[in-house]
């Protein structure tokens, strides 16, 4: 009605205001950001607190690094040192685009997209890797579950130390079972929106 009586006011609303901020621009980036990045504050607290698996992998994987520490399967510290870098690396990368996600990503900017793609990317390819790492991992650590002498250090090829060993076995079973919660939790979620979208 304004604008008939005064022709010479033209709407002077940006064109991004017309975009809806609760629909992310593509779907595929969407499904990405979904398993790589959290948009909560508490999600955020928790990747925070996540930080300390990673480190107390790398300093138990270099602190019991040399083989004397476990002869039996002495690659039980190049998984931790390994995996505890990699982890560290993903939760901080997750916990940047966890941010860019939560502050900056509706605006829609080209120069935000790119990035925030990138480092989705980045962390997708990062579990993978840790996927597979961790059955490798499981493979030598489970594998001389019957064989393992804690207490001997001269029975040197049936030897690992307790605290090497059994930091890394604790670990895995964590790991699988909350990576078996996780699985679980998105198909029921993924299950749930299939139903509600039809």
């Amino acid at each position: 009605m304004n604008e008939e009586m005064y022709p010479d006011r033209v709407s002077t609303k940006p064109e991004r205001e017309n975009i809806n901020p609760e629909k992310p621009p593509n779907r595929w980036l969407n499904a990405l950001l979904a398993t790589n990045a959290v948009t909560s504050v508490i999600g955020l607290i928790i990747l925070f607190l996540l930080l300390g698996i990673p480190v107390s992998m790398l300093v138990i994987g270099v602190r019991y690094q040399h083989r004397h520490f476990c002869p039996i399967e002495p690659r039980i510290s190049l998984f931790l040192t390994v995996g505890g870098g990699v982890a560290l690396g993903y939760v901080v990368l997750s916990i940047v685009l966890s941010l860019i996600t939560m502050f900056l990503y509706y605006t829609r900017s080209f120069k935000i997209l790119v990035p925030v793609t990138v480092l989705a990317m980045i962390t997708m390819l990062i579990q993978i890797f840790l996927f597979i790492w961790v059955i490798i991992g499981s493979v030598w650590t489970f594998s001389i579950y019957n064989d393992v002498e804690y207490t001997n250090p001269h029975r040197w090829r049936k030897y690992c130390d307790e605290t090497l060993y059994m930091f890394t076995f604790i670990y895995l079973i964590i790991i699988i079972v909350l990576w078996a919660i996780q699985c679980c939790v998105r198909c029921f979620f993924g299950i749930f929106h299939a139903r509600h979208d039809t």
